[in-house]
């Protein structure tokens, strides 16, 4: 899970990089309720 991902710059700018080209916030898919959703 996004959660447990080491605290470091690079990661977050990963993941940053990610929500944009998603045009969604990956952080917010870090939940059971998210990964258990049908939902698009």
């Amino acid at each position: 899970m996004i959660h447990e991902l080491v605290d470091d710059p690079a990661v977050e700018l990963t993941l940053d990089e990610i929500s944009d080209v998603l045009r969604n916030d990956v952080r917010l898919l870090d939940s059971p309720e998210a990964l258990n959703s049908t939902a698009g």
